[in-house]
């Protein structure tokens, strides 16, 4: 007989949050509406809490890059038959430390105490009273102290308007103790007491099955459990919680003095490149041998927020899309403007490009609400495909059953619309999307074509292009889905997404599960892209000013 137990899952803060929870009741008092306070006492009472709690976040911040102990994973076995004899020396717990970034801890919390109370809004603050996570709790102690100091000061000091204060007081205590729960998450997790509990359960259940080893005196009864208890948070090196083999970061690429905005691999001669654009007006080409700049091309006049790559007279080329409605088209080998192609009348937001006939062309999506199609070769614009009702976001190209060259846009409207680049006609629309699509990408699998569509309520919607019909629904974002790749690895598809709240989550799409999620940074992922290199997959990550390749 084989027997299996499992360790219960804990809460975030574990054994500690009650230690912290009592604390905070024994010092209840202090923040407590007494007999002679006013509305100023009461403001102060506030501001106090305020400023303890401010002085914790603090401490909070300084450790987000540390790395603890975030929990354990323990392997338990025991020879029940031979334990029940006496040999208690059969009986093994192993712990295995697990360890992972405060960050990312601090990013698995959730608030779980009661919630906050909404006073009434008397002068129209309009203020949002969810507490969840860890960015709500450094909101509301910053905004609750100033409205409690405007009704102080625009209040009649009178019982009567006690009332619109002491919710906020109420509320400063709730987010007090969430601040303490918080942390609890910046130092190594403490497991004496689980270990000794877990123990004692163990040796009660052999005890427990002594009746059965009479009973059934032949038996092989042997115990086998393996679990986590620690935080929650969403660690790359939890083998229990990976499908993918662990993914870590291998080079951070600094250069840049504002927000990536896309990346892209290349190869010259057989050396390995990456060009990336960037909100300082400007595109850096890196050398990936030392991951350090080579060039950096200067002739936009606003943000650059697209690139796409292709190959001229045997020239490789590169195609820039900016905020000053302009496409530029760079000679890779050079270094060097080739072109400038003008025609948008907003924003250019998204650029891919295709081939007919080996000639290049290229597709833009705009602020203008169009698609644009540009053949470099005559420096011309061919066509404009119109039928968004706002501005083109993102683009993804893709060739349908027949070897036809199509292209994928999404937009401020909320809709996916797939184009003939042929005959230059719409194919279709995708409805389902209730907010607007920040990112599209297609991809090819040993089931077919199928394109990946992210949007700004965190969910990503997956269409099979065989037919243009919806698949499913992938959902787990809180942030907006900026970033959105696909990769092979080892026979098997696999999507990236990245979010505005630093959220990187791999997704399996044809089983519809979420395989892992890592926190890298706690700054918006406004970029991924991925390349192979050796047949290994490689994700660019482009975040803040920072490109970090992950593999």
């Amino acid at each position: 007989m084989s027997i299996l137990i499992h360790v219960p899952k804990s809460s975030p803060n574990f054994n500690r949050q009650s230690t912290y929870a009592k604390r905070l009741k024994e010092k209840a008092i202090e923040g407590s509406i007494v007999e002679n306070d006013n509305l100023d006492t009461l403001a102060s009472k506030v501001r106090a809490i305020a400023k303890f709690n401010s002085g914790n976040i603090n401490v909070i911040q300084r450790r987000l890059t540390s790395r603890i102990v975030a929990g354990y994973n323990y392997t338990i076995t025991a020879d029940l038959k031979n334990s029940l004899e006496g040999d208690q020396q059969l009986l093994e717990i192993e712990r295995m430390p697990v360890r992972d970034s405060v960050g990312a801890c601090i990013n698995g919390w959730k608030y779980t105490g009661e919630p906050l109370e909404i006073p009434d809004d008397i002068f129209n603050d309009h203020i949002d009273y969810t507490l969840e996570r860890y960015q709500d709790v450094v909101r509301l102690n910053s905004v609750l102290p100033k409205i409690a100091k405007k009704y102080a000061e625009s209040l009649p000091d009178r019982s009567e308007s006690y009332r619109f204060l002491i919710p906020h007081l109420n509320n400063m205590k709730k987010i007090k103790v969430a601040v303490m729960e918080l942390k609890t998450l910046t130092v190594d997790f403490d497991d004496d007491d689980i270990v000794f509990e877990m123990k004692t359960n163990i040796k009660k259940l052999i005890s427990g099955l002594g009746k059965v080893s009479d009973e059934l005196p032949s038996t092989q009864m042997v115990m086998s459990a393996s679990d986590y208890v620690g935080f929650f948070s969403t660690p790359c090196d939890r083998a229990t919680r990976m499908q993918l083999t662990e993914i870590t970061k291998k080079a951070s690429m600094s250069g840049h003095t504002s927000w990536i905005r896309d990346t892209l691999y290349y190869q010259i001669d057989r050396k390995a490149y990456m060009a990336s654009c960037s909100d300082d007006c400007t595109v850096k080409l890196w050398n990936l041998t030392d991951n350090e700049v080579v060039a950096t091309l200067r002739d936009h006049d606003s943000y650059i927020f697209s690139l796409t790559k292709f190959d001229l007279n045997d020239t490789p080329c590169l195609a820039s899309g900016s905020n000053d409605h302009t496409i530029k088209v760079w000679n890779l080998r050079t270094q060097k403007l080739i072109m400038t192609l003008n025609g948008h009348a907003s924003y250019v937001r998204s650029l891919v490009s295709y081939y007919v006939g080996g000639k290049p062309y290229i597709v833009s999506g705009s602020a203008d609400n169009t698609l644009k199609i540009w053949k470099p070769a005559t420096q011309s614009l061919v066509a404009t495909l119109e039928g968004h009702t706002s501005f083109v976001l993102t683009l993804a190209q893709y060739t349908d059953a027949n070897g036809v060259p199509c292209v994928a846009s999404g937009g401020y409207d909320a809709k996916v619309k797939l184009w003939d680049l042929e005959t230059r006609e719409l194919i279709t629309s995708l409805p389902g999307h209730n907010n607007y699509i920040w990112k599209l990408v297609a991809f090819e699998t040993s089931y077919g074509s199928f394109l990946a569509s992210g949007d700004a309520d965190g969910a990503i919607r997956l269409w099979n292009l065989k037919n243009n019909s919806f698949t499913t629904t992938l959902s787990g974002h809180d942030g907006l889905v900026y970033g959105l790749t696909a990769f092979t690895r080892k026979g098997k598809t696999f999507l990236a997404s990245g979010d505005s709240k630093g959220i990187v989550k791999f997704w399996d799409p044809f089983n519809h599960e979420l395989v892992n999620t890592y926190q890298g940074t706690f700054t918006a992922v406004n970029s991924l892209s991925t390349f192979y290199r050796k047949s290994k997959p490689y994700l660019t990550v482009g975040h803040c000013q920072n490109i970090e390749l992950w593999s």
